[in-house]
């Protein structure tokens, strides 16, 4: 008896020491559609609050340009192209092959490891399958929809009628949704309310703001000096994803664990054409110039993190998956991401130099950039771009001509990280969507 009490003593005093974890994804949005970022038309209160009680990132990254591949990297800790991973899957219950391999451990079963409780609120994206859905993958709870989009009214797609909305294996009714967006926040607020006697890895995953273009009447009043209906309506989804990230915020303080709630915050990559702003950087999503992977990317954990801090380091999506493991107690040999603890605690502290990579369809268009330069080669022309993003963060200047030797450089790098890789497991529309947009059609 005595020796079981010491057990969970030690549990408890463990229990005590592991943070909280709170990993919110946003989808499409621009990196400058935040006001610490520069955003001036759309107000995001909660977003700068967020930003400036901890460090916010101007030069976070993803590790591809649209949804799921990002994703799939998000909750594997590697390069989506390690497994074939390349393109959005798509939606069927009954291909057992579009979406992550299960010999790929993801996050939540790691955690789960650890005696942390895990749940996905909102927007999973990364298979249809029995072997892909969230509660086979590590999470305990699931509360959202496993497509790539969905109607904030809550209405399936006239494209997926089958495609419902769940409550781990009940399925929502439509007439339960009131909007999408404050759905998901109310629903990371009863989980985390609870969950009071564990650790917790909440991944709030919200389909905003990602098309369609819908928000309440009282919400997009808000924007009446936009002119521009597109950028109205997205302002209106922007306005209320922050009002939601605002309360579930407000709900960590009420509960008095926000001091140990270690929180992230990043898009799933680049901003929407037209709609969003990605500020001064070239491209959008879809693209691999950096409009299309440099998102708006920010960390709190106020025990832990100093207050009013930035950073321009480069930093990657792959390096949550490697801080979050560390601060749990696991690891992962195999993860391609960096511990960024040290530098959470301290901005001032470098980061080890290393190049970030990007494939498109199984390389019909990449890129690689270090510290300085960034070599693109983009799908829908046969030659190279390269850039001084340090210099020339907007990639107006292309110095394939003055700096063979350095274009030259990254290719090999790139080939050499290539050959770890396989060929993508399936294709998607991606390619027919660039020809789309090169015609001046609507990806919308």
């Amino acid at each position: 008896m005595l020796r079981l009490l010491l057990l969970l003593a030690t549990l408890l005093r463990l229990h005590a020491e592991s943070p909280n974890v709170l990993y919110v994804l946003v989808d499409d949005m621009g990196f400058a559609d935040v006001g610490v970022n520069g955003c001036t038309d759309i107000p995001t209160p909660h977003l700068d609050a967020l930003a400036k009680s901890g460090i916010n990132f101007t030069a976070g990254y993803v590790t591809h340009p649209y949804c799921s591949p990002s994703r799939a990297a998000i909750m594997s800790g590697r390069y989506q192209a390690r497994f074939g991973h390349d393109c959005n899957p798509q939606q069927s219950f009954e291909d057992h092959t579009q979406g992550i391999p299960a010999s790929v451990k993801l996050l939540p079963a790691r955690l789960e490891e650890q005696d942390y409780t895990t749940a996905l609120i909102g927007k999973w994206h990364l298979g249809h399958a029995d072997p892909f859905k969230p509660r086979n993958r590590g999470f305990d709870h699931f509360w959202g929809f496993l497509a790539g989009g969905y109607s904030y009214w809550g209405h399936p797609s006239k494209k997926n009628p089958g495609d419902p909305i769940y409550e781990n294996d009940r399925i929502v009714a439509p007439d339960e949704i009131t909007y999408m967006t404050s759905d998901l926040g109310h629903q990371a607020i009863k989980f985390i309310k609870n969950n009071p006697d564990k650790p917790w890895f909440c991944y709030l995953s919200y389909s905003a703001p990602h098309a369609p273009d819908q928000a309440p009447k009282e919400v997009i009043a808000r924007f009446a000096h936009i002119e521009d209906y597109k950028r109205k309506m997205y302002a209106a989804l922007v306005s209320s994803l922050d009002d939601s990230v605002g309360e579930v915020i407000a709900a960590l303080d009420e509960l008095g664990i926000r001091e140990n709630t270690l929180v992230f915050f990043l898009s799933d990559n680049g901003g929407r054409h037209p709609s969003a702003d990605n500020g001064i950087y070239r491209g959008h999503k879809g693209r691999t110039y950096e409009g299309g992977v440099r998102v708006p990317f920010m960390a709190s954990w106020p025990s832990q993190i100093p207050a009013g801090q930035t950073s321009t380091e480069a930093v990657s999506s792959l390096d949550l998956y490697a801080t979050i493991l560390e601060l749990a107690g696991a690891s992962d040999p195999g993860a391609d991401g960096i511990n960024l603890l040290s530098h959470l605690k301290d901005p001032t502290t470098p980061l080890p130099t290393r190049p970030l990579f990007y494939r498109i369809s199984g390389g019909w268009g990449y890129a690689i950039s270090d510290s300085k330069y960034k070599l693109v080669k983009p799908g829908w022309k046969d030659e190279f771009e390269l850039y001084d993003i340090q210099a020339d963060p907007s990639e107006e200047n292309n110095l394939i001509a003055k700096l063979p030797l350095v274009a030259s450089q990254l290719l090999l790098q790139y080939q050499d990280w290539n050959k770890d890789n396989i060929a993508p497991l399936w294709d998607d529309p991606h390619k027919a969507n660039v020809d789309k947009e090169l015609r001046g059609e609507s990806l919308n």
